[in-house]
């Protein structure tokens, strides 16, 4: 392999990381512009080295698809589970497919490389947006409503949130003191929360409490 070729596919792996990479930067995410480069470099040259060590005689894919398995526990020390949710996932993605286009370049497929730069932007910035929409439109809150009132029931209170158009997950009743409280954990578009609460608040004999 000529010192010229790979110099351009190493520089095309570069550039792809770095393109995928700044987005990420400026999202302030733990994978950002020097890591995703370096995994993308990292694979374009360990596809090399299994083009120049298989030759025609060894299977060239062999050392490649290590990169795969390799990019795969990268990706997974990424992702982070608290009791309510999962984080990275998102990272890991973006950690893999850098990895791949990253091997597209070091196999000399330039096109593909550039197309799967251009599709990974476009879910990254487009889909983030949407995503966010739809997270504001499923927001899950909880809410506390305390009241003195020992003739108050569940029936009583749940058409308050069906009025609002939210979807009560979860109930619970205890007592604190001489109060007794409800706690609904409901999902439903971030301003009907808002209303619901609102709602409450001017309702005698009921108190939010957060």
């Amino acid at each position: 392999m000529d010192f010229e070729v790979m110099v351009y596919r190493i520089g095309a792996a570069v550039v792809a990381g770095a393109v995928v990479g700044i987005e990420r930067e400026f999202r302030d995410k733990p994978a950002g512009l020097r890591t995703l480069v370096l995994i993308s470099a990292g694979a374009c040259i360990f596809s090399m080295i299994s083009m120049l060590v298989g030759g025609t005689t060894v299977d060239q894919g062999r050392i490649a698809a290590q990169v795969v398995t390799g990019v795969g526990f990268l990706g997974a020390g990424s992702i982070l589970r608290s009791t309510k949710s999962i984080y990275g996932l998102t990272t890991a993605a973006t950690i893999w497919i850098v990895a791949a286009l990253g091997m597209a370049c070091g196999f000399g497929h330039f096109l593909m490389a550039l197309v799967g730069t251009v599709a990974t932007l476009f879910v990254l910035l487009l889909f983030h947006s949407i995503g966010g929409r739809i997270e504001v439109s499923r927001s899950i809150r909880k809410h506390r409503i305390a009241t003195r009132d020992d003739q108050i029931r569940f029936a009583n209170l749940e058409p308050y949130f069906t009025e609002a158009g939210l979807r009560i997950l979860r109930r619970n009743c205890y007592r604190q003191g001489d109060d007794y409280v409800f706690t609904f954990r409901v999902r439903g578009p971030r301003k009907q929360h808002l209303a619901l609460r609102e709602k409450l608040l001017h309702t005698d004999g009921l108190m939010l409490q957060r």
